[in-house]
């Protein structure tokens, strides 16, 4: 009798540890796993995240210039059509206009002493080079010094931002306005112009489409993604 409840008990406790055994292993099983969670978790967090393709925005964002078609001008007269040219080199007159590396200003490099005062609305003797900065709150994306019309005076600079606006300073009128042209100072820009989405600010040359239309201009013009532009002359009230 002894021996029977003896090995009762032997196969009782062998049930238990063979049970215990299962257990633990399982505990270590599911432990694993967790284990194995967080680490593709910490994983998956410590990707490195490659940049976004943006070659299909940057498409979107800009305009193949051989592709311009000079009747597409949103705000130009009947009878004209435009024509891209290289537009006027005006540091051989002493001034220089540059985006600075904050991007977000701009700074005018002035030399008096060899600016024509047909742009500057007069002449300082040996007034050396003054620079005039303007400030933005968004970044420039590209600028543009020149004129339009038909003679000198009209010169601007054009800031064409990321964000396809583009705002203006008439290049004669805040320079005559100065108090001091000696002392350098905040340039200021005289507002947006009623645009967006615009990619591009290049100059072109206005002509007649025949010998019916005479006369024309030279204008900045500024271009969208969809190769429609405007006359900034237009936009100016020239």
């Amino acid at each position: 009798m002894e021996e029977k409840l003896e090995k009762k008990v032997n196969s009782l406790t062998a049930v238990v540890v063979i049970l215990m055994i299962i257990i633990l292993g399982l505990g270590t099983f599911v432990a694993y796993k967790e284990l194995n969670k967080k680490d593709d978790k910490r994983e998956e967090n410590e990707k490195v995240v490659e940049p976004t393709n943006t070659s299909e925005n940057t498409k979107k964002e800009s305009f193949d210039l051989s592709k311009f078609d000079g009747s597409k001008v949103i705000n130009g007269e009947d009878g004209f059509i435009y024509k891209l040219n290289n537009g006027n080199d005006f540091s051989k007159q002493g001034f220089v206009v540059s985006i600075n590396n904050d991007k977000k200003s701009a700074t005018l490099t002035l030399n008096w002493n060899i600016a024509s005062s047909e742009i500057t609305g007069g002449t300082v003797i040996d007034g050396g080079i003054k620079n005039y900065t303007v400030t933005f709150d968004k970044k420039i994306k590209e600028v543009l010094f020149d004129g339009y019309g038909q003679a000198p005076g009209y010169e601007v600079i054009l800031y064409l931002f990321e964000d396809g606006t583009v705002e203006y300073t008439p290049v004669k009128k805040y320079l005559s306005n100065l108090e001091n042209a000696y002392e350098e100072t905040v340039m200021k820009s005289y507002g947006s112009l009623s645009v967006n989405g615009i990619v591009d600010i290049v100059t072109a040359d206005v002509i007649g489409k025949d010998e019916h239309y005479i006369g024309g201009w030279y204008t900045p013009i500024l271009i969208k993604s969809d190769g429609t532009f405007y006359d900034l002359s237009k936009l100016l009230g020239y």
